[in-house]
């Protein structure tokens, strides 16, 4: 608008320039015309189809009725007829002799939508120049429905003009001449960041190119333009060839014909572009987490096996993910009666070992909350530990050279004292030495059983739990290469000589698990020697709900019989 403005109000003619009417009149929406000097005599005075009685009394009316007959508008351009219409305009003969001669002097169908831009350079990328036009492409969200509706011509219906035929080609070669990037590069500094956008679109991610995915020149080009189009800010379109439907999200795909779709998919008529800009190609998607673009890849393979279960890709990617499973089936079948039996051993450990023992551990934490320290000067340990003083004396009397038996009950006598003398030390400690011991029992035997160590099992878990990259990855993979087989990194990771030595890792725990459960069973029983506890005793009523009835049954009937009179 400024641009018109200012032209306005740089007529040299006084009669002529604009003034405040006019310019309101403008910013309403009225048609208000600039006058062009070069229609003096001798000005500018152009007949540009007499069938049309179309004559062009300015550039910007030249410009207007070469876009309305893009064929007959090349034939003028580069015959030289346009330059030579504009000899009275030396600035813009000038451009336009660049642009036949050394710019598009043989792509003319970018030379002439170039030379229209030069003429009017308030022109949009459809050729259109009116601002209240709801179709005024100089917006990223409108510039991407007119490369929609390009896309749609170009791919679909295969009947794009000379205009669309320009913008869906400047996608496939992505050179600073043409139509598109030429477009943004020649408005300024407005349309820096859609440039990039288009570049970065055009030429593709590094990292993408590296991952599987179609890889086919159709392929690609279609997504540049579907990709530009969503980063522009509009909403990617898909129209049916068959019967013209629009499709806007995945939910529409299955709203209509399979049929449809199918034809559109197998003639190769866009639809792959809007399907993958949907997915694993859709520029809002987050991509930071790992394996996030192959997720979406298969979101898309899935859609294609959806529209055509017949299809190529879909039929490799099945066939690759089932030959990965069967792998996974047949070696579980090897390992099963060995698995079952580690599963047996874990099962009896946590039955056997690891609950007693965490019960126990539990009584004697409360146990020591109510007895810090034990007195077991009286208990049955004690007189054993006396027994000590005497067994010394006997052992003296018999293996000392010396008459009489006065230095045997010396020697039984000072053992029974660093005896008694321990057993007052060991009863501040004894409890916390017994919750240690069953403590380090628990945890010793318990790892060693229940997580299992052993590298053979390592390698036959690869197998029979595979992850995202065995079932998933490399199928995707095999679904968009050339590969006549499938060959899964699942291949040879089973064999005899690991399945035996597995099963010889589990055969020596089973000893292990003996042991684990005799020392379950000893510490138990000398669990029964610990002291009277308030503490433990209840968690013990807990530990027996029959017991807790009788409890709450004695304490109602006590109840009762202290009410009555």
């Amino acid at each position: 608008p400024l641009y018109t403005i200012a032209r306005g109000l740089l007529v040299k003619d006084p009669a002529h320039r604009w003034g405040l009417k006019e310019i309101n009149d403008y910013l309403n929406g009225a048609k208000v015309g600039v006058y062009n000097e070069q229609q003096k005599p001798g000005g500018l005075n152009i007949i540009y189809n007499s069938s049309k009685q179309q004559v062009a009394h300015s550039v910007e009316e030249l410009a207007a009725f070469m876009a309305q007959d893009l064929p007959l508008a090349i034939r003028y351009l580069y015959s030289g007829k346009i330059s030579k219409w504009l000899e009275y305009i030396p600035e813009l003969q000038i451009e336009i002799e660049s642009i036949v001669e050394k710019e598009f002097p043989k792509n003319q169908q970018n030379g002439v939508l170039a030379a229209i831009h030069v003429l009017n350079p308030f022109n949009d990328l459809h050729l259109c120049c009116d601002i209240h036009d709801p179709n005024y492409a100089m917006t990223g969200e409108t510039i991407g429905q007119v490369l929609n509706e390009a896309y749609y011509h170009y791919f679909t219906l295969s009947d794009a003009g000379t205009i669309d035929l320009a913008i869906a080609q400047s996608f496939s070669n992505g050179t600073a001449k043409d139509y598109v990037p030429w477009f943004f590069d020649h408005k300024g500094k407005r349309f820096v960041q859609q440039r990039k956008w288009f570049d970065y679109c055009v030429k593709g991610d590094a990292q993408n190119a590296k991952k599987a995915g179609p890889k086919d020149r159709n392929y690609l080009h279609q997504v540049a333009m579907m990709k530009t189009i969503a980063g522009f800010g509009a909403t990617p379109e898909f129209r049916l060839s068959r019967t013209g439907e629009v499709l806007r999200s995945v939910r529409d795909v299955y709203k209509v014909s399979k049929k449809d779709l199918r034809y559109d998919l197998e003639h190769d008529n866009g639809l792959r572009g809007w399907l993958a800009v949907l997915c694993h190609e859709n520029p809002n998607a987050d991509l930071k987490k790992k394996y996030s673009y192959e997720k979406l890849l298969k979101q898309y393979v899935d859609l294609i096996g959806y529209i055509d279960s017949d299809n190529p890709v879909y039929e490799r990617f099945q066939h690759a993910q089932d030959t990965a499973q069967g792998i996974v089936d047949d070696a579980k079948g090897q390992i099963r009666e060995t698995w079952s039996s580690s599963f047996i051993q874990k099962l009896l450990a946590t039955v056997l070992g690891i609950i007693p023992l965490t019960i126990l551990l539990i009584r004697i934490i409360l146990n020591i909350i109510d007895n810090p320290t034990v007195d077991i000067s009286g208990s049955w340990a004690t007189y054993s530990f006396y027994g000590l003083g005497i067994l010394a004396a006997v052992i003296a009397y018999f293996t000392l050279d010396s008459d009489g038996c006065i230095l045997p009950i010396i020697i039984g006598g000072v053992v029974s004292l660093l005896v008694t003398f321990l057993i007052g030390i060991l009863g501040l400690i004894i409890l916390y030495i017994f919750g240690v011991v069953v403590l380090g029992v628990l945890l010793f035997f318990g790892i060693a059983i229940l997580f299992d160590y052993s590298k053979n099992r390592t390698t036959i878990d690869s197998v029979t739990n595979p992850g995202f990259e065995e079932l998933t990855l490399e199928p995707l993979y095999y679904a968009f290469s050339n590969e006549k087989t499938f060959d899964s990194s699942l291949n040879g990771a089973v064999d005899v000589r690991t399945t035996s030595h597995w099963k010889e890792d589990v055969r020596k725990r089973w000893i292990t698990l003996l042991i684990f459960v005799a020392s379950a069973l000893v510490l138990c029983l000398l669990g029964r020697l610990l002291p009277h506890s308030e503490h433990m005793e209840r968690f013990d009523s807990f530990l027996r709900p029959s017991n807790n009835i009788e409890i709450i049954q004695n304490d109602e009937v006590q109840q009762l019989q202290d009410s009555e009179p």
